[in-house]
Order: C-alpha cells, then sequence, then structure tokens
C-alpha cells in the first residue's frame, strides 16, 4: 500500500499537493481492498503450477464420507465432521449451524466443533442476503464476502455482530434438495495463510456429503425430543 502511494508521488511529475495526496490514498484503499482476492488467485495459481497442497483432496473427501456415514447424533456428527476437517485444513475453530426457517425469520441453533462459541442461539431475516446466498448453495461464502462485497451490505447489523464473534473464515451451505438445514462453519488456518480454492472445493463437497446424514440425525433428534415431551406429559 505505502509502495502504490509512493509511485503516485513520484509518477506525477509536480510539486505534492492536497489533490496528488487525496489520489495517493484512493490508490491505496483499492490495494487494500483488492489485496485479498490477488493473494487467493496469486496462491491458487501457485499451487495448481507446483502441485503443492497440504492434504490428497480426494483422500480427505473419502475419509470424510466414511466417518459420517452412520451418524444419528447431531453431537457426535459436529465433533466427527469438524475434527477431520480440522485435520485436513489445519484449522482449529469450526461448528454446525442449524437452521429452521419460518415465513418471517429464521432460527439459528449453533452446535460448537472445536473451538469456544459462546453464541448459542440466533435469529436471522427471512430477507437476508446472507441467508439468500446460503439458500442458493452454489459455493461457500467467506467471511470476506460478508464484509466487502455489496450485495451483503443490507444485512442487519445484528447478524453481522453475531457472525463476526462466531470468528469463522468460511461458511458452506448444507442443503437437503432445496431447502437450507444447516451451514458449515471453519475458522482460519493455524498457519495464518488463507483458504485455497481447492479447500473450497473439497468443502462444498463436503457439504454435499453432509446433507442427507444431517436430515437424518435432525430427525432422529426430533423424535427423542418428542418421546421426552411424551414421557414427561405422562
Amino acid at each position: 500500500i505505502f509502495a502504490g502511494m509512493w509511485v503516485v508521488l513520484t509518477t506525477s511529475q509536480q510539486q505534492v499537493s492536497f489533490s496528488t495526496v487525496i489520489v495517493a490514498v484512493i490508490a491505496a484503499a483499492l490495494l487494500a481492498i483488492f489485496q485479498q482476492p490477488l493473494r487467493q488467485g496469486l496462491q491458487h495459481l501457485i499451487d495448481r503450477v507446483t502441485n503443492r497442497g497440504h492434504y490428497n483432496p480426494a483422500r480427505a473427501l473419502r475419509d470424510y464420507g466414511d466417518a459420517i456415514n452412520n451418524i444419528l447424533e447431531l453431537e457426535t456428527l459436529v465433533t466427527v465432521a469438524v475434527g477431520i476437517i480440522a485435520d485436513a485444513l489445519d484449522v482449529r475453530r469450526g461448528a454446525l449451524l442449524l437452521l429452521t426457517e419460518h415465513d418471517d425469520h429464521a432460527d439459528v441453533q449453533l452446535l460448537p466443533g472445536m473451538g469456544t462459541l459462546p453464541i448459542e442461539r440466533a435469529e436471522m431475516q427471512a430477507d437476508s442476503p446472507i441467508l439468500a446466498a446460503w439458500r442458493l448453495g452454489q459455493h461457500p461464502l467467506t467471511q470476506y464476502d460478508i464484509d466487502v462485497l455489496p450485495e451483503f451490505r443490507s444485512a442487519s447489523v445484528k447478524e453481522r455482530t453475531w457472525l463476526h464473534s462466531l470468528d469463522m473464515e468460511i461458511y458452506v451451505p448444507i442443503l437437503s434438495g432445496s431447502v437450507l438445514i444447516g451451514v458449515l462453519a471453519v475458522g482460519r488456518r493455524e498457519s495464518g495463510e488463507p483458504h485455497t480454492a481447492q479447500d473450497l472445493d473439497v468443502l462444498m463437497t463436503v457439504g454435499n456429503q453432509t446433507a442427507v446424514v444431517l436430515q437424518n440425525a435432525r430427525l432422529v433428534n426430533d423424535l427423542k425430543t418428542a418421546n421426552r415431551s411424551i414421557t414427561r406429559l405422562n
């Protein structure tokens, strides 16, 4: 950023004035905004050229599918799912968000898998742009997208504050058919390196694999809750 300002000042061929400083500040701001996507693109190019990676995506997906295949407990599912993702992607923070949509809002129940997450429940507006992006389920949503992209500026302050309190970096939608039933939240890498495009592709596949298992686990959990209620009534 400093280098960008220096280039503007040295190439202006005139005495530094107030307007020149303003132009330099704008150039620095633009460099700051595009720093993250440029870094991710360069990292993706380097990974493709050098074929470098910290894990084998095919093996990670196979191990994940085998591990969660017969799980019917929600707590066990989130522990196993986040644990496998943490080992593959070198993260130490993750959770599963269970979503139940109503006419005017969506209830969110947070199941922590790794890391300290004090907020267990939240509520999102039905017309939330963040919720709309999750419903589409086309690709994972990053915290950087939520903070920077203009389509998410209309999200409520309450939703933004809640997401920031989770301290996650990637949100992977989990859909059963066309219904959003959950979101897999993944934190930053322990090494500080940004997640690559390959990581996002793997996480998207993980979300698709999790859909059926999560739906079954939620049905079992609802049945147990109903049984407990009937027992109390009796």
